[in-house]
Formats: C-alpha cells, sequence, structure tokens
C-alpha cells in the first residue's frame, strides 16, 4: 500500500387481479407518490402518500438541532422555518426545537422512527451508519471551505447522501459548523505535547477519538449537551469546536484558554423523516428540495461570518493561542491517515484530500 500523506494547510397472475394492482397503482401516482430528488429516490414509501396540508388545516412540521437558540444552527434553522411557511402559503407550519428533543443520536433515532420531521445531524454522529462518512471528520482533511464545499456538493457528497437514504433519513444537503479548535483548562495549546494527558470531549466517532490518542490526549465521547457541566465539574479539561459554538454557549465561564487550531472541519446534514417525506406531494418533495439548498448556502455564509466574530469574542473573554505548530500537528497524525487509509473505500481518503 501506498503511503497517504498529510496535505499542509493554510493546510447520495390472474387478469382479473392485474387490473386491481394497475387501478391501485394509477392511483397512488395521482395522489404524488415517488420522490423528486435523486438523494431520496430510494427512501421506502409508505401506503398514506398523501399532501393533506392546506391553509385552512396547515400541517406542523417538527424541526430540530441540537444547540442552544444563540447557535447560528437554530438562527438558520429559523430561516428554513421562514422559507417553509412563505412558499407553501401558510400550508405547513414549523416548530423549532433547539436542544431539546435530545443530542444528535437521538435525532437520527427521531428521523428513523418519525416522532421529528427534519433535522440537522453531524457527519461523525452519522459515521456510525455510514463509516466512509468519517472521511469527512479526517483532522486536516480540507484545506479550506471552498475544499469542503467541492466534496460535499459534488459526486462525493451525493453518494454520502444516497447511502444515509438507505439509513431511513431522506439526506438533502450540507451544512455547515465550521473548522474546530480546542479549549481547555489547563494550559496553552500550541504543540501535540501540551495535549498530552489531557482528558478532551470528542464525539461518538473513532476517527476523533484515534487522532486525540495521536496527540497524546486521553478523549472522552460525550453528548454535546453533557460538556459545559462536564467541564465545570473537571470530568473534562476540554472539547473542539468551531469559535462561534464556544461563544455561543459562553464557555469562558469553565474554560481559560482557546487554541486555533483547524483540527477538523464540521459538517453536518440537513434532512427529513422518510414517514413526513412520503407525505409530500411531488411539488412539495420540490420546494423542500430547494430549502434544503438554499437554507445551506445561508447557513454557511452565516458560519463564516460567526466563526469571524466568535473568535473575537473568544479574545475578550480568554486566552486564545492564534499561532500554534500547526504542521506539529499534522505530522503527528499522519499515523491516523495511514490506519484509515485501510479501513475506509480503496482510494477514498485521496479522492478526497486531492478533489
Amino acid at each position: 500500500m501506498s503511503k497517504v500523506s498529510v496535505r499542509r494547510l493554510p493546510i447520495l397472475k390472474r387478469a382479473g387481479l392485474l387490473i386491481m394492482v394497475l387501478l391501485l397503482i394509477s392511483s397512488a401516482v395521482a395522489c404524488g407518490g415517488g420522490t423528486t430528488s435523486e438523494s431520496a429516490d430510494s427512501t421506502n414509501d409508505t401506503d398514506n402518500n398523501t399532501d393533506s396540508a392546506s391553509v385552512d388545516d396547515p400541517q406542523v412540521l417538527k424541526m430540530a438541532h441540537s444547540n442552544n437558540e444563540e447557535h447560528k444552527y437554530h438562527q438558520a434553522m429559523v430561516e428554513v422555518k421562514n422559507m417553509i411557511e412563505e412558499r407553501s402559503e401558510g400550508r405547513y407550519e414549523v416548530e423549532v426545537f433547539a436542544g431539546t428533543l435530545g443530542s444528535d443520536e437521538d435525532l437520527v433515532e427521531g428521523l428513523q422512527m418519525g416522532s421529528v420531521d427534519g433535522a440537522i445531524i453531524n457527519t461523525a454522529v452519522l459515521a456510525a451508519l455510514i463509516p466512509d462518512l468519517g472521511v469527512i471528520d479526517m483532522p486536516f482533511m480540507f484545506e479550506d471551505r471552498e475544499h469542503a464545499y467541492r466534496v460535499l456538493d459534488g459526486e462525493i457528497g451525493d453518494d454520502f447522501l444516497r447511502q444515509i437514504n438507505e439509513k431511513d433519513i431522506v439526506a438533502l444537503s450540507y451544512w455547515e459548523n465550521g473548522f474546530k479548535g480546542i479549549t481547555n483548562n489547563e494550559r496553552p495549546i500550541k504543540t501535540p505535547d501540551d495535549l498530552k494527558g489531557l482528558k478532551i470531549r470528542t464525539m461518538e466517532s473513532e476517527v476523533q477519538l484515534e487522532a486525540f490518542k495521536a496527540w497524546g490526549a486521553n478523549p472522552t465521547p460525550m453528548s454535546f449537551s453533557e460538556v459545559y457541566q462536564a467541564m465545570q465539574q473537571g470530568v473534562i479539561d476540554g472539547h473542539f469546536n468551531a469559535p462561534d459554538t464556544v461563544a455561543a454557549n459562553k464557555m469562558w465561564e469553565v474554560q481559560d484558554y482557546y487554541s486555533d487550531i483547524p483540527l477538523f472541519y464540521g459538517a453536518l446534514v440537513f434532512g427529513f423523516s422518510p414517514q413526513t417525506w412520503n407525505q409530500f406531494s411531488e411539488e412539495d418533495k420540490e420546494m423542500f428540495t430547494q430549502i434544503a439548498y438554499d437554507s445551506r448556502d445561508f447557513e454557511r455564509e452565516l458560519a463564516e461570518k460567526e466563526a469571524v466574530a466568535g473568535l473575537e469574542e473568544l479574545k475578550a473573554n480568554m486566552d486564545v493561542v492564534e499561532d500554534p505548530d500547526v504542521e506539529a500537528f499534522i505530522q503527528s497524525v499522519e499515523s491516523v491517515w495511514q490506519q484509515y487509509a485501510a479501513e475506509f473505500s480503496d482510494g477514498l481518503i485521496e479522492k478526497v484530500a486531492n478533489h
């Protein structure tokens, strides 16, 4: 196997019976069966594929994310609410739930079971269902946002959406958390050696666990809803996240240091429950698919602005390291890249890194 190099930064019978079947199929098509996007084509249809939403009796949709109301996810999900209600001319109403329906893992289950109509889910969590999706969460995988967008919005990202769709989630587009630095309560983090021995929260992601082990830390998987209290009580020493996420959760109240190191790029999948999706008419599926794209663009633009503003807010409240030894961090995870080059589909890492 050829060695994989980590890049340098600024680095989807009988005649009577036959006639009855044909009549039933014709009736189902007339009621709006099928899907409008390639990523949704493989979703199992339900028997009640009808559109009952009307202005007099609007259908209420439960849309959720796992952060708080101060976060960019909530701002973008409120924009989704506005888009849906305006474009449907009142036939749909949207309730946005900010962190109250559980973790991303809970939202995955909610989408699959139909208790949640729509949500955004971190790709690191969905990698438990689609192992190859973990390539997005490889340390230092993307040079910049444009590189990430080329991958996610192109053939590679579309193939991942199709695979997610096979797991009973109608996956439509990708949102952004952004490049994630690291907080802690012990010392400034400038080199991998500074991470040694620190208990750092990760998501339930094998890639993240292996990366922090390579950096000498003690990775601790934990739901995001538990992170603030865990840092407050000293259960963990720190965690990694985009600067605006740290700011939105006022983590300077329990953390002293933030290192602006682009360790990982965070992406999320925007999607619907199949049970909900299959009730939409063909026209409404087209509307929701376009909303998935439009909200993606809105959220990404917001994410970029929030990252800049968030870092400035951290500088006012924390000790921020802006000149870490990025090359040392990159070199120290060469072994992780080699490991996953063998575990992911053949050539996937190179294909994403060089896209």
